[in-house]
């Protein structure tokens, strides 16, 4: 396989992060744990997003991860249950490293740091140049290993929860309609008072919009929760970045920061929306390879795929309205063009559909 240039490029870039380390945050981190630590640091291959960094240490490589600040603890205690229990069922994801005490989590300040076993020999789908029908294999093995995943998780209840999802105990939303009709309702207040002549387009366009999104997110959400789709924990952030692959190996799923109880269709959306997009455009083709993938494994019910043009909307709505409050806050010409682009695509899905599911 030859490898994507482009990728090349910001590997290049991604090393000089590895010069603004606190040695002493991670001196004072592996001191916890029951082997040696060199002074060889560098940063990961795929970590532009997160501060995470690879570690030489006496007992092989090891990956450091600093959390985000609007991490919440019980996420955390969350994700690490998952990881825990994903070993111990042998399904390849991300290894967690305990302490000498038995810890997962580290806190050094305010900040909260895990160790995570290096995999050595994996790859993304976007780190090579692809044929056809490469690309459609590896794409056709993510649907698969998304099946694999929600069969291991599947009534498996973790300790902790994400407050973006179901309370397994209720059964109802933390974040229900109301708190995203209020988020709109700041998004139009709070932008009014910004200076946005250099994106008056598109402000203008949601702006003029907002009934027809307050109205779609509230009609998408009633049909969803009337049909009382399968719950389970779901990893949420399942795309190219989370899925790393490897040669006669099944694949390793990465990150499960974001996971919680929720629809399990989902994580299936999330996968059309990361694996199947070329540029700003989808390929049905891909969606369905991935699809197809997924069906081989693990079967969708008649609910689901009914439906699954109402989770679509659902989805990208919720995401427009906070970039758009992002957007709102910190006046982010990224964050109004990804709210901008979730709007002008949550019917894309209602109009392409019957193409996909066949």
């Amino acid at each position: 396989m030859i490898p994507n240039p482009k990728r090349l490029f910001k590997y290049i870039r991604s090393d000089k992060k590895a010069r603004s380390i606190n040695y002493f945050n991670i001196s004072e981190i592996l001191k916890n744990y029951d082997f040696n630590f060199s002074d060889q640091i560098s940063t990961p291959k795929s970590g532009f997003r997160n501060e995470n960094f690879i570690v030489e240490t006496s007992k092989g490589r090891k990956i450091v991860k600093k959390y985000r600040d609007n991490i919440d603890l019980s996420a955390i205690i969350h994700e690490h249950s998952i990881l825990e229990y994903l070993e111990n069922t042998d399904f390849p994801s991300t290894r967690i490293q305990c302490s000498k005490m038995g810890e997962t989590l580290t806190e050094i300040g305010n900040k909260r740091y895990a160790l995570f076993k290096y995999i050595e020999g994996g790859y993304h789908i976007f780190d090579y140049l692809l044929s056809f029908r490469q690309t459609y294999k590896h794409i056709y093995l993510a649907g698969q290993t998304l099946a694999h995943l929600h069969k291991k998780l599947f009534a498996f209840q973790p300790k902790g929860f994400n407050k973006e999802g179901f309370n397994p105990k209720t059964g109802e939303r933390f974040k229900d309609i109301d708190y995203f009709k209020k988020r709109l309702m700041c998004c139009i207040n709070d932008t009014d008072s910004l200076d946005h002549h250099q994106n008056h387009r598109k402000v203008s366009l949601l702006a003029e919009n907002t009934s027809q999104i307050q109205t779609s997110l509230s009609m998408a959400n009633h049909i969803l929760l009337n049909e009382k789709l399968p719950l389970q924990t779901i990893h949420v952030d399942y795309g190219p970045s989370n899925l790393l692959y490897r040669i006669a190996e099944q694949p390793v799923v990465l990150d499960f920061e974001l996971s919680r109880f929720d629809w399990r269709i989902i994580d299936i959306i999330n996968g059309l929306e990361g694996f199947c997009k070329n540029r700003m455009r989808y390929s049905i083709n891909k969606m369905k390879a991935f699809i197809n993938g997924y069906l081989k494994q693990n079967g969708l019910t008649k609910r689901e795929l009914k439906v699954i043009s109402n989770a679509w909307e659902f989805i990208k709505l919720r995401r427009c309205i906070n970039c758009w409050h992002s957007y709102s806050k910190h006046n982010s010409t990224k964050a109004l063009n990804d709210a901008y682009y979730h709007f002008k695509t949550s019917k894309w899905m209602c109009l392409n559909h019957k193409k996909i599911i066949t």
